[in-house]
């Protein structure tokens, strides 16, 4: 017998973003390393016109040049979106919701890829 071990890459979990309970667009582990998300990017949301099920998307930017620049404290990165959140009625307050993210490339000038932001909702848990 020959035998092979078969290998398994390291995963650092799924890529995700969180809206925390102030309206800050949690930025996880994984989604930092797979987007290349750092301090001194930006990001700009909106929608595609194309798509009639009006799911968020974000722009990645590849310098600060919005109100959604990418912040660091400590480990972890966010980005100040609460009046955002609340113009978009994300009930954050009252449900945990997260976004499953998907890469999409980008041919525009000044963005590194966007990036579908496809929610899912959690009932907040009581502390």
């Amino acid at each position: 017998m020959k035998f092979k071990q078969i290998e398994v890459p390291v995963c650092l979990g799924d890529s995700m973003f969180t809206i925390f309970i102030r309206g800050r667009l949690g930025l996880n582990r994984a989604s930092v390393i797979e987007y290349g998300l750092s301090k001194g990017k930006s990001m700009s949301f909106g929608y595609d016109e194309e798509d009639k099920d009006e799911i968020l998307y974000a722009a990645l930017h590849t310098e600060a040049n919005s109100e959604y620049s990418i912040k660091k404290v400590n480990d972890n990165h966010y980005v100040t979106t609460e009046r955002l959140m609340k113009h978009l009625k994300f009930d954050y307050e009252g449900k945990k919701i997260t976004f499953d993210l998907e890469k999409i490339p980008s041919k525009d000038k000044g963005i590194e890829c966007y990036i579908k932001m496809t929610p899912r909702y959690l009932k907040r848990g009581k502390l």
